[in-house]
């Protein structure tokens, strides 16, 4: 019997469906599980600002003639009448000089790493955890953009590589080396690198060469009295592109502010004298600081100034002026699970978890609530709670305590 072109179009496209409905029937039914492990997260509820950066600073004046080289690093303390800076005659000159000194601290860092006795790292694993830090801290720098970032990072990087080729056996050749850096070094020597002049400081204080024409803009002994109105014209004028006109800048006291304006309603969480972390959001540099005013607000008042008090000097300290940051109000620390992978077993709430192929229920509190995760209490103590590293199962079907997998 013949079949029409209309009718086996019909069937054709009938089977296919009939075939598409199995599928996705088939893949409902037989889900395979997934697990995850049960690792401690800490999470924080937050609430972002803009900051103003407010130290005690002061400038330093660049030579009228030469070219200024910087001798110190940023944020290194200087004393009063130190040399933070040699002045060349020529531009070539100049670039001489910070080659040598690069060729120099290179130098230096492999006789430092030749020196190593192996017992300072005689485990792999420990070194490949290392490994793994300097790697995301490396991803991390080279997001922020910041070229002194991306510098010490990828030198931490090449340092815990080498410790390791050296742990496993693997043999560097220092002496070549060594030996290419210090000719590099003679080259530049017969070349010249003479300076006429330098740069020194009468007063004490931290350096840096970031100026960027706003050292003072902000009386840094009245900062705890600033409106909200004036902390906004402030950060909106620190804001524009300036890169300054001075060679560089002291930072003469240790203690050192960010001010931002909050709203009262976000903020009554804490108060003047706290500890409060500050994530820099460009950077992800969290830092530890007190709240020295704005804590402590009036009823009906809509909005603070939010001073916090840092003595953290570090370069990436230093060159700070205008940041979006995220004000730490509190943590929660738990094992974070999607919100579909906790279930209720014998009227108790909690997770299965895979254990030899078999399902076991772990009891479990949640801690926090986010859209789309949840933080779960764990205790290697509780027989029945959340071990750490316990396979969590987020994806399953039919599951119940017992079951076997196979």
């Amino acid at each position: 019997m013949k079949i029409k072109k209309e009718n086996l179009a019909i069937i054709i496209a009938v089977l296919l469906i009939a075939a598409f409905v199995l599928a996705e029937v088939y893949s409902v039914i037989n889900v395979e599980l997934v697990t995850q492990s049960a690792v401690e997260t800490t999470v924080y509820e937050t609430v972002d600002a803009t900051a103003l950066a407010v130290r005690k600073e002061n400038e330093i004046s660049a030579p009228s003639s030469g070219v200024v080289v910087p001798i110190v690093s940023e944020g290194e303390k200087v004393k009063t009448g130190g040399v933070i800076a040699k002045v060349f005659s020529s531009e070539q000159e100049a670039l001489n000089y910070s080659n040598l000194i690069n060729l120099q601290n290179e130098l230096d860092y492999y006789n430092t790493l030749e020196s190593r006795t192996i017992g300072e790292a005689s485990d792999v694993a420990a070194l490949d955890d290392e490994i793994e830090d300097d790697v995301n801290n490396y991803i991390r720098s080279v997001a922020s953009g910041k070229p002194e970032i991306i510098s010490d990072s990828s030198s931490k990087m090449n340092d815990v590589f080498t410790r390791r080729q050296l742990l496993i056996g693997e043999n560097i050749n220092f002496s070549e080396i060594t030996g290419e850096i210090k000719s590099q070094m003679r080259e530049i020597k017969q070349q010249g690198v003479n300076p006429s002049g330098s740069v020194t400081t009468d007063v004490s204080g931290n350096f840096s060469s970031k100026t960027d024409g706003f050292e003072n803009l902000v009386d840094y002994d009245n900062v705890e009295n600033l409106t909200v109105n004036q902390v906004n014209e402030l950060i909106n004028k620190a804001s524009e592109v300036n890169n300054g006109s001075s060679f560089g800048k002291l930072i003469t006291d240790f203690n050192w502010y960010l001010v931002c304006v909050a709203d009262c309603s976000k903020i009554s969480g804490i108060s003047n004298g706290d500890t409060v972390e500050l994530n820099i959001k460009s950077s992800g540099t969290v830092l530890k600081t007190i709240l020295v005013s704005g804590g402590e607000t009036a009823l009906g008042q809509k909005q603070t100034v939010l001073v916090f008090k840092c003595n953290d000097m570090s370069a990436d300290c230093t060159s700070l002026r205008v940041e979006d940051i995220e004000i730490r109000m509190k943590s929660y620390t738990g094992v974070k699970v999607p919100a579909n992978a906790i279930h209720i077993n014998d009227s108790k709430q909690g997770v299965y978890t895979l254990v030899s192929n078999q399902v076991k229920f772990r009891e479990a509190d949640v801690v926090y609530t986010a859209k789309d995760y949840v933080l779960l209490s764990f205790g290697n103590d509780s027989e029945n709670g959340i071990k750490l590293y316990d396979k969590i199962i987020i994806e399953g079907k039919d599951l119940y305590d017992g079951k076997v997998f196979t």
